[in-house]
């Protein structure tokens, strides 16, 4: 896949924001594909490197890193990136002007979802595009899972709940942080359970705090099952958020790396025990779910999700 910031052959675009890539985006670029192949021509993304919200100050926390995305937009099939700039330019375009953008970029078709907006003040709709447009114009409707809307607004309020597995349903793959492994305070290894910190860029949403059952990946580990710690840590009196990892298993040095935990399951709120003695017996008891967890993924095949899913 190429990301380029101008082109003079889009050919079949899917337009915009895309944060998350969930299934309903999905969709959305699904058609563009079958239309693209359906006439020979390249399959094109238009988005931008920052979500355009941030532009007024008010962005919502983000699905997923710009990095993320283009990974993942590369695994669809897409043959070019078309990669923009968010700027006051951009923002104050009319419906007309955007459109005549597009038509420089050698738009011949665009695919967007039914709630699309775009031009000064997001104002214009799919109705607008496809009225005004030179090129074709196809919709998507609203995609549901079990008679909930897939969007990235509503992904972002199960995971504010916890609701992980929610999440995964609409994004069609568990839900996942990357980020850096930093020197925590090395209570993991006074416990006899191997922990890793990790440290997410600052713009990604954290779902609620809690502890919960994950998949890691990343770094010098193959992907395992593992037991998160999301939050402070109450029996240390350790009041800051921080991600922490218990590792089972595991023996080596992570710091530096990225790694990557993919949210399979809320297991219980966080709670200050009594004693360090206390919390490593509900650690085990927590670790002994994760090993059900590990066995039901094995057993199901994890048909619920999609390609991209590692349960």
């Amino acid at each position: 896949m190429k990301v380029v910031t101008t082109t003079k052959e889009a050919g079949i675009t899917a337009l915009g924001t895309f944060d998350g890539l969930h299934l309903a985006h999905q969709q959305i670029i699904a058609e563009a594909r079958r239309w693209a192949a359906e006439l020979a021509l390249p399959l094109s993304v238009l988005t931008f490197k920052e979500h355009p919200q941030k532009l007024w100050g008010n962005c919502p926390p983000l699905l997923m890193t710009l990095d993320e995305k283009i990974d993942f937009l590369a695994q669809l099939g897409v043959d070019n990136l078309l990669l923009l700039d968010f700027t006051p330019q951009i923002a104050a375009l009319s419906d007309r002007e955007f459109i005549a953008l597009l038509e420089d970029f050698g738009v011949c078709g665009a695919v967007v979802g039914y709630n699309y907006t775009f031009g000064r003040g997001g104002a214009a709709g799919p109705s607008i595009l496809a009225d005004k447009a030179p090129f074709p114009v196809k919709v998507v409707p609203k995609v549901q899972v079990d008679g909930i809307s897939v969007s990235s607004s509503r992904i972002r309020e199960a995971l504010a709940q916890g609701d992980v597995s929610l999440a995964a349903k609409l994004l069609g793959r568990p839900y996942s942080i990357t980020g850096k492994v930093v020197h925590g305070a090395g209570r993991g290894r006074t416990l006899g359970i191997p922990t890793a910190n990790i440290e997410p860029k600052k713009d990604i949403l954290v779902p609620k705090a809690g502890v919960y059952i994950v998949k890691a990946r990343g770094g010098t580990i193959c992907t395992r099952f593992a037991v998160l710690n999301l939050g402070p840590c109450p029996t240390f009196e350790q009041f800051h958020q921080t991600l922490e990892v218990f590792l089972p298993n595991w023996q080596g040095d992570l710091y530096g790396q990225l790694l990557t935990v993919e949210f399979l399951r809320y297991l219980r709120a966080q709670r200050r025990f009594p004693t360090a003695g206390e919390l490593q017996a509900q650690i085990k008891l927590d670790l002994a779910e994760m090993e059900k967890e590990k066995d039901r993924c094995s057993g199901s095949g994890a048909t619920h999700f999609s390609q991209f899913s590692s349960c």
